[in-house]
């Protein structure tokens, strides 16, 4: 899972904008789930990229989050 991140960012209005870089398969939910419920009450509309189709290699265990901000 290493260089697997979350860019989060902010418009103007105040919507944020999730994406997932480095992830494969449903990793990605699993990973941005916490956020997209923090920051939107879970009502963000979601566009899956083409890696969302492939196999999820990692496990719950392998999960962490980083903070930059």
């Amino acid at each position: 899972m290493e260089g697997n991140k979350i860019k989060v960012t902010i418009d103007a209005m105040g919507n944020p904008k999730l994406e997932g870089v480095g992830f494969s398969g449903t990793a990605c939910d699993r990973a941005m789930a916490p956020l997209e419920a923090a920051l939107s009450g879970g009502n963000m509309t979601r566009e899956n990229k083409p890696e969302y189709n492939e196999l999820d290699t990692t496990s719950d265990a392998d999960q962490h989050m980083t903070w930059t901000g």
